[in-house]
């Protein structure tokens, strides 16, 4: 994409929708932003950004034993000017995968990011998916897309060589010239995915689409080796994620980090104690039963979010800050959020007034805004 200056990348990071302004489709494929930390999954899902890094999750269905932790990391391949990679690892080896059995790592697109591809018509483009990789395994596994709109899949074999080496890996895919997808939706539109293992509902096909479009899921993993999800502490580490218009893997783009947080900002943020520590403020007012909290968001999210509350410090405290008219650890009970901000609602304790005090006491306790797709 050439150099850009920051005032331009500015504007750019807050245009909202089509994706015309970066080749890379996906969002933090150098895996730089990690709001949320490692985490581990067993027969479910690990999704809303909290695989290991932002904006990737991880599907797991039909296994049996297999448990995999998603991890941060600064292992990346030299000379290339990455900072980090993502370690997805088997904490506890599958012993028996199902027919439906899935294993596989990779990001979901909104229908309107991918008005580029012009799906749908006789121009739909030609896409190419790169990415370097480090396995401890060696064998089979498959990059795909998924069209979730039209129930379609795109799928190609890559082979890992070398134990424990860095690789670069690419593959190609056929534009849909068949299907359109909803442009003006916010909801899943495309997953660009790696398998390491897959049950025979999804390979007794026998092989992969080729890079072409397919209505017939048996072919979508086509001859995965599951030797990764079979063996204990198996680890395979990814970076440089690049999905582009074109057959050609080009170099990777460099996003600048606070571009990329901004844009992760998009589907998760979270309200945590500010770094030199003390008090979180906001203005509120009682209302029957509650504590109300008014909440504005730095960043418009795709949709209105689901919001938790993490950790075990957390205090409401009256304007005078007094012991006697504190709830701690409140209960989140409800709330009403739009893609800008919204209210918190807590369970009353005491007697709080209008206007208080939120107190994150601990680093490791926030308030979490989730509007992953």
């Amino acid at each position: 994409m050439g150099t850009i200056t920051r005032n331009f990348a500015n504007s750019l990071s807050n245009q909202q929708g089509v994706n015309s302004t970066f080749k890379n489709l996906m969002i933090n494929g150098d895996m730089s932003i990690s709001q949320q930390g490692a985490k581990t999954g067993a027969n479910s899902d690990v999704g809303g950004g909290a695989a290991g890094v932002d904006r990737f999750n991880l599907r797991l269905n039909a296994t049996t034993a297999l448990v995999c932790s998603l991890t941060q990391t600064t292992d990346v391949p030299a000379g290339q000017g990455f900072r980090n990679s993502l370690e997805w690892k088997t904490t506890t080896a599958e012993t028996s995968l199902g027919t439906s059995g899935i294993v596989r790592y990779g990001q979901r697109v909104e229908k309107q990011m991918l008005r580029t591809l012009n799906y749908g018509t006789a121009s739909a483009e030609q896409t190419t998916l790169s990415f370097w990789i480090k396995s401890s395994v060696t064998g089979t596994f498959i990059g795909e897309l998924w069209d979730r709109e039209h129930s379609k899949y795109n799928s190609q074999a890559f082979t890992v060589s070398s134990a424990n080496t860095w690789e670069k890996k690419s593959m190609t895919f056929a534009g849909n010239t068949s299907d359109a997808f909803d442009l003006t939706s916010t909801t899943n539109g495309m997953e660009v995915s790696i398998w390491a293992a897959a049950g025979s509902d999804f390979t007794s096909g026998g092989a992969t689409t080729g890079g072409a479009w397919n209505a017939d899921a048996t072919y979508r993993a086509g001859t995965v080796s599951n030797a990764f999800s079979t063996t204990l502490n198996a680890t395979i580490e990814i970076t440089g994620y690049q999905f582009e218009i074109g057959n050609v893997a080009t170099d990777f783009e460099q996003i600048p980090t606070d571009i990329q947080l901004h844009r992760c900002k998009r589907y998760f943020q979270r309200i945590s104690r500010p770094t030199h520590g003390g008090n979180t403020v906001l203005t509120g007012a009682n209302s029957s039963g509650n504590n109300l909290g008014m909440v504005q968001l730095p960043v418009e999210m795709r949709a209105g979010p689901s919001v938790s509350q993490t950790g075990t410090n957390i205090t409401l405290y009256s304007p005078d800050g007094s012991s006697n008219a504190s709830a701690s650890n409140p209960t989140l009970s409800a709330g009403s959020f739009g893609t800008n901000g919204g209210r918190f609602l807590w369970g009353r304790t005491g007697n709080i007034y209008s206007g208080f005090w939120v107190d994150l006491d601990n680093d490791d306790s926030y308030y979490n805004f989730n509007a992953e797709i």
